[in-house]
């Protein structure tokens, strides 16, 4: 069994005022989440906009959060 550990945030994905990710807020928010007590992030669900991303646009942000917050283990899509 996954071990998840005690805090999994659902982390929401930022966008640019013209509607596009921005990747540059996903980057300092993994950091911030990471420095601040997550064990766990849930990327791209319900609160993270999945529904209004492209494949594309939800491959980047996985892996933006994935080097940016490369402490935590295991990640939630």
């Amino acid at each position: 069994m996954v071990d998840f550990g005690k805090v999994i945030t659902a982390m929401i994905t930022p966008f640019n005022s013209d509607g596009s990710v921005s990747y540059e807020k996903v980057e300092k928010l993994s950091i911030w989440l990471t420095e601040n007590g997550t064990d766990s992030l849930v990327i791209c669900g319900t609160t993270g906009e999945s529904p209004s991303l492209t494949w594309d646009e939800e491959y980047q942000l996985f892996q933006v959060v994935r080097k940016s917050a490369s402490t935590i283990r295991p990640y939630l899509v």
